[in-house]
């Protein structure tokens, strides 16, 4: 495969939406990649559940395994033995699916007859079933999405809020729209020639003002 392993699970697991991994949720995405999950049992099955075992021509394989992928040009099933418990269900299921998504197809219509295989499906596996930081943001989101967005919404508000205020409290300490240069004692418009395009020139403060220090400039405040 060109890509990992782990980053095909992760990819994998995206796509189908496994927050939770369960049997159930195993299964519908099995059915949404196109393979159906028939459980079997060593001794007895149901009349339809055994018609297609025999027309497929693989109780040898049901007997010596708890769980299998069969593949042809008509059938894509994945075989799961009923007396397992549900750990063991998901273990298996998500270990074949592994089989799939890693493309191990060959002329067999039993998927997962090498060892390679069998070790890439098993990985797929682990990190199909591991529960990874991005899992558990999903869901917690999903869980308490309602409660995130009112939390999200009220953050940028107190944001904003603050964000304001600081554009006030900044405006307040200013006085006017009056520029000073750095070593006039004078405060000027801001198109006046002595301040105008200067780097140097500033912003008249408060303080500056009520300090005494600066007196209007004759030129553009004559008044």
């Amino acid at each position: 495969m060109q890509e990992s392993v782990q980053k095909t699970a992760e990819r994998f697991s995206l796509r189908h939406d496994l927050l939770e991994i369960s049997y159930p949720a195993l299964k519908k995405a099995a059915q949404n990649i196109g393979y159906t999950v028939i459980e079997f049992h060593h001794l007895y099955n149901e009349k339809q559940v055994e018609t297609v075992i025999c027309n497929l021509n693989i109780k040898e394989a049901i007997l010596a395994s708890r769980g299998f992928t069969y593949v042809n040009r008509d059938y894509r099933l994945i075989f799961i033995h009923e007396d397992l418990n549900e750990d063991e269900k998901v273990l298996v299921l998500s270990h074949e699916i592994g089989h799939i998504v890693c493309e191990h197809f060959s002329g067999d219509t039993i998927i997962g007859n090498d060892v390679r295989q069998e070790h890439e499906a098993n990985e797929f596996s682990h990190y199909l079933l591991k529960e990874t930081f991005t899992r558990k943001s999903r869901m917690f989101f999903k869980k308490h999405k309602k409660i995130v967005i009112i939390a999200v919404i009220l953050l940028l508000i107190i944001c904003a809020g603050l964000l304001i205020g600081w554009k006030i409290r900044k405006e307040e300490s200013y006085f006017g729209e009056y520029y000073i240069s750095a070593s006039g004692k004078k405060y000027h418009k801001k198109d006046c020639v002595f301040v105008k395009d200067k780097t140097t020139a500033q912003r008249l403060a408060q303080e500056d003002y009520e300090s005494g220090a600066y007196t209007p400039c004759k030129m553009c405040l004559p008044e």
